[in-house]
């Protein structure tokens, strides 16, 4: 299960020779028990490490301009946690990825959030300093009016960050809901944080910008991915630990979904270059055998010639078939392990975009789930195993029955019930006598009557918001 993949653009300095000592020096130094090594560094030249239960593995391929490394460990209880880390030194981007072996539901994850130790040691070292416009530090960046066009590029998207923004306003009494030097100290290297030092910030930009921004002590997420919305936190609802735990879930289901295209994991890197030196071989082994057929010919063409030779070119005969025989044995176990590299996704995404993190997986799974087929089936055993396979969170349920449990006593929406609607995505507008829905401003809309017909008539409406909808 993926936990976190993240991107950064390195500083200048850090090239391909500094990738292997920098992570070297990291596992050897780091307090962090769960990636701490011993390490002789004598032993520099290694691909492969191992201590304990851990194993740290290097790959090069420098056909493409990528260097990979590979960390992983098995816990008390079993769970394979892994690390990758890809840098691409020609454009200078590193990807990090954190995964474990579990299956089940990301929320045990969510609870206990934070980022690898490496992160903090590539903030500490300052091989990642920059994210498009807005500085990687440990410290919040103040906003004030002289500066408010840093924040009013990020909300509108031209800043050019690939880490998401937390901005925090001030609340009427002048503090924030939480210490954003606290944010800045425990998110650094996964998200910056913005706050609000001027309290006219958020009245230029409702005013002068047009910008819908988030005042009195709320707390809203920016999200690189523009069809990601806000994630909004508003002042009041919210003690300070629940605050930071909307936070870790908003910031852990983004890097979750985030996706940088092949060569960004180190198995992706290790899959391509086992087949690479596959290939090769399977290439030398072929050039072999025809170099021995040659030879042959040419051995028999001397025993025609040469009676006096015929013994000993027929055993160099005989040494040569079973030279073939081996090297085509070799040949055919070569192409078993080039079909067994290849790696192949079952499916690839099209057009449509998530309308929130993981929709489309969540509807596809409910689509396979709800398939009638008949048992012991070839159909029927696949949709099994996928399901068995890609254990989903609840999210799209709890959704179904946010929606059936507003309409379950549908006498006419009230002021609560409209806002409940809008936090699942929906726009709740006013026409006469009837209320029109509309979905993540889309083209899934439905209209409804104001008043309840009879008692039947909100499980009506909610039955077809979610077969129409959701």
């Amino acid at each position: 299960m993926i936990l976190l993949n993240a991107k950064y653009k390195t500083i200048s300095q850090f090239e391909k020779n500094d990738f292997r000592p920098f992570i070297l020096n990291w596992i050897i130094d780091t307090c962090d028990l769960r990636y701490h090594m011993e390490i002789d560094k004598k032993e520099g030249n290694c691909l492969i490490y191992e201590y304990q239960k851990k194993k740290l593995c290097f790959v090069d391929y420098s056909e493409a301009g990528v260097v990979a490394a590979y960390h992983t460990d098995t816990d008390r209880k079993g769970v394979e946690w892994r690390l990758s880390v890809v840098f691409r030194y020609a454009s200078r981007e590193l990807f990090v990825q954190l995964s474990n072996s579990e299956t089940t539901e990301s929320g045990r994850f969510l609870r206990k959030f934070r980022k690898p130790d490496l992160t903090d040691e590539l903030v500490d070292l300052g091989v990642i300093r920059k994210d498009g416009c807005i500085d990687i530090r440990y410290s919040s960046h103040d906003v004030y009016l002289d500066n408010i066009d840093q924040i009013k590029k990020v909300i509108e998207g031209s800043a050019g960050n690939i880490l998401p923004v937390i901005f925090l306003s001030t609340t009427p009494y002048g503090y924030y809901s939480v210490d954003p030097e606290r944010l800045a100290s425990i998110y650094a290297g996964l998200a910056h944080i913005f706050a609000q030092r001027n309290e006219e910030v958020t009245y230029v930009l409702k005013d002068e910008y047009q910008i819908n921004i988030p005042y009195g002590g709320s707390i809203a997420i920016y999200f690189p991915t523009r069809s990601l919305q806000p994630n909004i936190t508003p002042f009041g609802r919210y003690d300070e630990k629940q605050i930071l735990n909307r936070v870790s879930k908003g910031l852990a289901f983004y890097f979750k979904s985030q996706s940088y295209g092949r060569m960004t994991t180190y198995d992706e890197v290790a899959s391509v270059v086992l087949s690479g030196r596959n290939k090769n071989l399977i290439s030398q082994n072929e050039q072999i055998i025809e170099e021995s057929r040659k030879i042959a010919d040419e051995n028999r063409s001397i025993v025609e010639t040469f009676d006096i030779d015929l013994k000993k070119t027929d055993e160099e005969n005989d040494r040569l078939r079973k030279r073939n025989a081996d090297l085509e044995k070799e040949n055919q176990i070569l192409r078993q392990r080039l079909e067994q590299a290849e790696n192949v996704s079952l499916l690839f995404y099209g057009s449509e975009k998530d309308l929130y993190p993981g929709e489309i997986k969540e509807l596809l799974i409910d689509m396979l789930a709800g398939l009638s087929l008949k048992p012991g089936s070839r159909r029927a055993d696949i949709v099994s195993d996928l399901l068995k396979s890609n254990k989903i969170e609840s999210t799209l349920k709890q959704r179904h029955d946010e929606v059936k449990d507003i309409f379950v006593h549908h006498k006419g929406l009230d002021r609560d019930q409209i806002n409940r609607l809008e936090k699942l995505g929906f726009t709740v507008t006013s026409d006469g006598k009837h209320n029109k829905l509309v979905y993540y401003k889309n083209s899934y809309a439905t209209v409804f009557s104001k008043t309840a017909s009879d008692f039947r008539s909100g499980k009506n409406a909610a039955a077809l918001i979610i077969q129409k909808m959701m």
